[in-house]
Formats: structure tokens, sequence, C-alpha cells
């Protein structure tokens, strides 16, 4: 199980998952009950979630499967895996030229055994298409399987997607835009010694604080800037 605020491992099992998931809605149910109630009140079943505990079991009835993945902004391209498609038509041609030949030296015999040689052996062309044939079909099945699978993979943790940094760069986005509007008319002097005063005040670099709380919206809530 994963502490909050950690980036969350590249790949986790189903029950994994689930347990993320919940401990996530409860932990957003008991920081944001109100607003949750706000938001789901006109949905069909919501009157009888009273509980973090239900509220989790609520969405958790409700979800959807998707490959879709939700990350917040990515600063630089994700690392992702392609696919790896050369062995891939390696693999489905074998036993799709395995098939081929065999129907070809079927048909090309049939052709013989009418004309010229009555007694031309058609067993191992015959058994050599129906074994490609079948091959064929189980490679097909697999691969598709496969790529399924392959597209379900979750998407690499973004390189600063833990909780305290995201929660930092709100901070720091809003505190800054207030710092832009204020300081609009500023003289050069002025606004050097503003900003030196902003990056002391805010430290940028340490994202636990201060910081906005989890569950809040704005940093200018009452009790959202964790200090």
């Amino acid at each position: 199980m994963t502490k909050d605020g950690a980036a969350l491992p590249d790949q986790l099992s189903e029950h994994d998952q689930s347990q993320v998931r919940d401990a996530y809605l409860k932990e957003l149910w008991t920081s944001a009950r109100d607003e949750m109630q706000a938001v789901f009140e006109n949905c069909q079943g919501f009157d009888r979630v009273s509980s973090a505990d239900e509220f989790a079991a609520y969405i958790e009835k409700c979800q959807v499967e998707t490959t879709m993945p939700f990350h917040d902004y990515w600063i630089e391209p994700p690392a992702l895996k392609t696919m790896p498609w050369k062995l891939l038509l390696v693999i489905l041609g074998l036993p799709l030229l395995a098939f081929a030949a065999g129907l070809l030296g079927w048909v090309g015999g049939s052709a013989i055994n009418v004309f010229t040689e009555p007694n031309w052996n058609l067993d191992t062309p015959f058994w050599m298409a129906a074994l490609g044939l079948a091959s064929s079909a189980l490679v097909i099945f697999g691969l598709i399987k496969y790529i399924m699978r392959f597209g379900a993979n979750a998407f690499p943790a973004p390189k600063h997607g833990d909780l305290p940094s995201v929660l930092k760069s709100l901070y720091l986005q809003q505190k800054f835009a207030k710092f832009v509007v204020d300081n609009q008319a500023a003289d050069p002097q002025t606004l050097h010694t503003g900003f030196g005063k902003f990056l002391q005040e805010h430290q940028p670099e340490n994202k636990d604080s201060p910081s906005q709380k989890p569950g809040f919206i704005s940093s200018s809530a009452h009790g959202a800037v964790r200090t």
C-alpha cells in the first residue's frame, strides 16, 4: 500500500489498484464531504451514502473500465513502451506461410492427381495446410489478447506526479499570479526586491511548506495553507 502523497508505482495489481482507489475516495470524503454531497446528491442511490466506506463502495459500483489514463500536466513526454511489431509479424507470418504452402501443395497436388498421377499422395500438404490454418487462428487470438493487454498498461508515473508536488504547484500558481498583478507598474528595483521576498516567503524548492492542503480548491480559503 502506497503512502499518502507518494508517487504510484508503474505497475499495480488489480487488488492494489482497488486499495489505492478506496484509500483516495475515503480521504476525499473525509476532507471534502460537503463538496462531494453537493456533487453527487442527485445521483441514483447516493441518498444511502453516509460514510467514507459507503462512498468508496458507491464509486466502485459506478466505476467504468477504461484504458484512458489520467495524469496531471506532463512536463516532458512519458517514456512509453513501443509495440514490437516486427516480432509480432514474424510470429504471425510463420503459421500463415505454412498454411499457404500446404494449401498450394494440396491444390496443386489435386490437379496433378486428376490429370497425371492418380496415386499422388495428398495427405502431407493437406495436414500441413490444416495445421497451418489452426496455428494461425491460435496465433491471431493470442496476438489480439497481447495487444489488448499491452494497450491496457498504465502510463509510467510522471516525474512530479506525487501529491505534495501537485499541491505546491497549485499554491505557487496562485501566489505568483497575485504577485504579477500587484507589481504591474513596479520599477525594476522594486520588482527585483519584491521577487526576492516572494522567493523567501513561498520557498518554491520546498514542496512541503508552505503549500496548499489536500481537499481545498483555493489556497486563499481559510485554513487551506500548510505552513
